[in-house]
């Protein structure tokens, strides 16, 4: 079950591929440790897309604008970034032993700065501009995971419960030209596919979510 949650109110640094930078107070920070030993390692997709799914879902009657997925696991208020999520996990050949979601929203403030050539400004937002009701960070934190503790029971049951409202609400991808960093490499082209694993296929390599940067 959901037993290991950390929370901070400041965070100075990432992964150390990443650029971050938060507004003190102003985000809900978080990282959650499962131990999924009932998961393949191949399935891991399916948890982290129904995080964000739930994510999604725990923002939507709360806010007064349309809420969105972006490809692989940002979650977006009128076409602009609210929240994104990272995951890393350990596993032997046959099974996961842990899995850790990180993840941050946006909830009283967002960056106004530029990072890494973009303006977060113009492309991000937070909960409180578009919220119809006051929110606190304490009150999201627990809406949203009790919201995932009933999503994981049913993960144990079928863990591709979710995978086709992720996959349907991603599907808008296809076609579209992006921009992405993995590792030291940027791809730039045209998106052809989505797999039924959450990859996408763009300029004729087949890319996981992992360790990239998509613009």
């Amino acid at each position: 079950g959901i037993r290991d949650i950390g929370v901070t109110g400041v965070q100075t640094c990432a992964l150390p591929i990443w650029s971050w930078h938060d507004t003190p107070h102003n985000q809900l920070l978080a990282s959650l440790l499962l131990r999924p030993s009932w998961l393949a390692p191949h399935a891991l997709p399916c948890l982290v897309n129904a995080f964000v799914l739930t994510l999604a879902d725990t923002l939507t009657p709360l806010v007064n604008a349309p809420v969105s997925l972006k490809w692989p696991n940002d979650i977006l208020i009128a076409h602009r970034k609210v929240a994104g999520v990272l995951c890393e996990a350990r596993m032997t050949s046959q099974h996961l032993t842990t899995v850790c979601i990180g993840w941050g929203i946006n909830v009283s403030a967002h960056p106004h700065h530029t990072v890494d050539g973009i303006d977060l400004a113009q492309h991000s937002t937070a909960i409180a501009p578009w919220a119809i009701a006051p929110i606190q960070r304490s009150d999201l934190l627990v809406h949203q995971l009790n919201a995932f503790e009933a999503v994981y029971d049913q993960l144990k049951l079928n863990p591709y419960a979710y995978q086709p409202r992720w996959h349907a609400a991603m599907r808008t991808i296809v076609g579209q030209t992006r921009t992405i960093q993995h590792g030291t490499t940027t791809i730039h082209g045209l998106v052809t596919a989505l797999n039924d694993d959450g990859s996408i296929v763009i300029a004729g390599q087949t890319l996981h979510a992992g360790m990239i940067h998509v613009g």
